[in-house]
C-alpha cells in the first residue's frame, strides 16, 4: 500500500475515502498474512502426504512379497490343507491335490474324493484330524505311522 499512500498524499481526498482506504489496507495485510500461513500449512501437508504415499507403496510391496512367498495350501499325503492367514491350518476341510476344490466323503469311513475332477485320496474322512496333527508335528499313534 506504500505506492497508493504516496500517490494519495498529493491529492486532496475526502476524509471518508481516506478512512476506507485505511480499512482496505488493513484487509490486504490480513489477506497477505493468511496467504502466507496457508502456504506454509500447504507445504507441510504436501510433505506429510508424500511420506504417507511412500509408506503405502512400501507396505504394498511387502504385502505382495508376502503373498508370493507363501502359498495358500500345504500339500501332505495326497491332500492339500489350507493355511490360515494368522498361522495354522484349516482343520475341517481337505482340498483336492489337483484342482484345490474341497474334498468330500459319503461317510467318515470312506476315502475323500473330489466331485469336480474325480480325484480320490487314500485318506479316510475320519483320519483328517491325524493328517492335521502330522502337519502340526503332534504325537501320532503308532498305527498311523505304519498304515499311511
Amino acid at each position: 500500500m506504500g505506492i497508493i499512500d504516496d500517490f494519495l498524499k498529493g491529492l486532496p481526498i475526502n476524509p471518508v475515502l481516506r478512512e476506507r482506504i485505511g480499512i482496505l489496507g488493513k484487509k490486504v495485510d490480513e489477506m497477505n498474512a493468511s496467504i502466507n500461513r496457508l502456504t506454509k500449512k500447504n507445504e507441510a501437508l504436501e510433505k506429510e502426504n508424500a511420506s504417507f504415499l511412500a509408506e503405502v507403496t512400501e507396505l504394498k510391496q511387502q504385502l505382495s512379497k508376502q503373498k508370493a512367498s507363501t502359498s495358500n495350501f500345504t500339500p501332505i499325503r495326497g491332500l492339500k490343507i489350507k493355511n490360515l492367514p494368522a498361522g495354522g491350518y484349516e482343520e475341517t476341510i481337505a482340498y483336492c491335490f489337483h484342482c484345490e476344490s474341497p474334498l468330500s466323503s459319503a461317510h467318515r469311513t470312506k476315502t475323500l474324493s473330489c466331485s469336480k475332477c474325480g480325484y480320490k485320496s487314500s485318506i479316510q474322512a475320519r483320519h483328517l484330524s491325524l493328517v492335521i496333527a502330522e502337519l502340526k508335528k503332534e504325537e501320532l499313534p503308532e498305527w498311523w505311522k505304519r498304515k499311511y
